[in-house]
């Protein structure tokens, strides 16, 4: 377990983060979470169309961290 002052210290920075005030990074991850939601919906209710998963990239400038969200495509079959 972590001291008080270490965990302190973690809160602090996690607070100071850069990805809180990374607008383009909230959005990213609304939206992917909204597409695995319709597509978990439309794979759960689907017999016959194909589903394809298109996964595009999406790098945050304020950090090195990559965002990786899913557009769900649908075709008809």
């Amino acid at each position: 377990k972590l001291s008080e002052e270490a965990t302190q210290f973690i809160y602090t920075e996690i607070q100071r983060h850069a990805v809180w005030a990374n607008m383009q990074f909230w959005e990213m991850s609304f939206y992917s979470d909204v597409q695995l939601q319709i597509r978990n919906l439309y794979l759960s209710h689907e017999d016959s169309n194909q589903i394809n998963i298109e996964v595009s990239t999406v790098t945050d400038t304020s950090s090195t961290d990559t965002v990786t969200h899913q557009v769900l495509v649908r075709n008809f079959i």
